[in-house]
Protein backbone atom coordinates (compact mmCIF):
# COMPACT_ATOMS: atom_id res chain seq x y z
CA UNK A 1 0.00 0.00 0.00
CA UNK A 2 1.16 3.54 -0.74
CA UNK A 3 0.89 6.06 2.09
CA UNK A 4 1.07 9.85 2.27
CA UNK A 5 1.33 11.72 5.57
CA UNK A 6 0.06 15.26 6.13
CA UNK A 7 1.37 16.54 9.46
CA UNK A 8 -0.11 19.74 10.89
CA UNK A 9 0.22 19.36 14.67
CA UNK A 10 2.74 21.20 16.78
CA UNK A 11 5.80 19.24 17.91
CA UNK A 12 4.95 20.54 21.39
CA UNK A 13 1.93 18.22 21.20
CA UNK A 14 4.22 15.40 20.22
CA UNK A 15 1.69 12.64 20.88
CA UNK A 16 -0.01 13.18 17.49
CA UNK A 17 3.25 13.45 15.55
CA UNK A 18 4.74 10.53 17.45
CA UNK A 19 1.64 8.45 16.70
CA UNK A 20 1.99 9.29 13.00
CA UNK A 21 5.67 8.36 13.17
CA UNK A 22 4.80 4.99 14.71
CA UNK A 23 2.22 4.36 12.00
CA UNK A 24 4.75 5.27 9.28
CA UNK A 25 7.40 3.04 10.82
CA UNK A 26 5.00 0.10 11.07
CA UNK A 27 3.89 0.60 7.46
CA UNK A 28 7.48 0.60 6.25
CA UNK A 29 8.40 -2.44 8.33
CA UNK A 30 5.40 -4.23 6.79
CA UNK A 31 6.71 -3.55 3.29
CA UNK A 32 4.47 -0.61 2.40
CA UNK A 33 5.69 2.58 0.72
CA UNK A 34 5.59 6.19 1.88
CA UNK A 35 5.21 8.55 -1.05
CA UNK A 36 5.57 11.75 0.97
CA UNK A 37 5.51 13.24 4.46
CA UNK A 38 4.39 16.86 4.19
CA UNK A 39 4.57 19.26 7.12
CA UNK A 40 2.40 22.35 7.22
CA UNK A 41 1.13 24.69 9.89
CA UNK A 42 2.87 24.24 13.23
CA UNK A 43 4.28 20.87 12.16
CA UNK A 44 6.98 22.72 10.18
CA UNK A 45 8.58 23.43 13.54
CA UNK A 46 9.93 19.88 13.22
CA UNK A 47 12.15 21.27 10.45
CA UNK A 48 13.53 24.02 12.67
CA UNK A 49 17.21 23.17 13.22
CA UNK A 50 17.11 25.03 16.56
CA UNK A 51 14.29 22.92 18.00
CA UNK A 52 15.60 21.23 21.14
CA UNK A 53 12.99 19.43 23.23
CA UNK A 54 13.78 18.82 26.90
CA UNK A 55 15.77 15.68 27.63
CA UNK A 56 12.79 13.85 29.11
CA UNK A 57 10.68 14.31 25.94
CA UNK A 58 10.78 12.32 22.72
CA UNK A 59 12.59 14.17 19.94
CA UNK A 60 9.98 13.57 17.23
CA UNK A 61 11.95 15.59 14.69
CA UNK A 62 14.95 13.30 15.06
CA UNK A 63 12.74 10.20 14.77
CA UNK A 64 11.27 11.42 11.45
CA UNK A 65 14.73 12.34 10.16
CA UNK A 66 16.14 8.93 11.08
CA UNK A 67 13.20 7.21 9.36
CA UNK A 68 13.72 9.31 6.22
CA UNK A 69 17.44 8.47 6.14
CA UNK A 70 16.67 4.77 6.45
CA UNK A 71 13.81 4.57 3.92
CA UNK A 72 14.45 7.57 1.61
CA UNK A 73 11.02 9.19 1.24
CA UNK A 74 10.37 12.91 0.69
CA UNK A 75 10.15 14.78 4.01
CA UNK A 76 8.86 18.20 2.99
CA UNK A 77 8.09 21.36 4.96
CA UNK A 78 5.60 23.84 3.49
CA UNK A 79 7.41 26.96 2.36
CA UNK A 80 4.59 29.31 3.38
CA UNK A 81 4.34 27.80 6.87
CA UNK A 82 8.13 27.98 7.24
CA UNK A 83 8.24 31.63 6.25
CA UNK A 84 5.44 32.52 8.68
CA UNK A 85 7.45 30.90 11.48
CA UNK A 86 10.83 32.35 10.53
CA UNK A 87 12.34 29.05 9.37
CA UNK A 88 14.77 29.59 6.52
CA UNK A 89 17.19 26.69 6.87
CA UNK A 90 16.37 23.09 7.69
CA UNK A 91 18.27 19.92 8.61
CA UNK A 92 19.42 17.91 5.55
CA UNK A 93 16.56 15.39 5.77
CA UNK A 94 13.96 18.09 5.11
CA UNK A 95 13.17 19.89 1.88
CA UNK A 96 11.09 23.03 1.57
CA UNK A 97 8.38 23.14 -1.10
CA UNK A 98 4.85 24.34 -1.71
CA UNK A 99 1.46 22.67 -1.46
CA UNK A 100 1.53 21.84 -5.16
CA UNK A 101 4.37 19.44 -4.39
CA UNK A 102 2.17 17.74 -1.78
CA UNK A 103 -0.67 17.35 -4.27
CA UNK A 104 1.62 15.90 -6.94
CA UNK A 105 3.30 13.39 -4.64
CA UNK A 106 0.21 12.34 -2.68
CA UNK A 107 -1.97 11.86 -5.76
CA UNK A 108 -1.04 8.17 -6.08
CA UNK A 109 -1.50 7.43 -2.37
CA UNK A 110 -3.92 4.72 -1.39
CA UNK A 111 -4.12 6.02 2.17
CA UNK A 112 -3.54 9.51 3.57
CA UNK A 113 -2.76 9.89 7.27
CA UNK A 114 -3.33 13.30 8.85
CA UNK A 115 -1.94 14.26 12.25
Amino acid sequence: MKFAFLLESSPFDSSKLYGAYQEAREALLSGHTILVVFLRGNAVLLANPHLAPPGDEVNVSRLWQDLERQYHFPLIACITSCRRRGISGTPPSFRIAGLAHWFNLSEAAEKIIQA
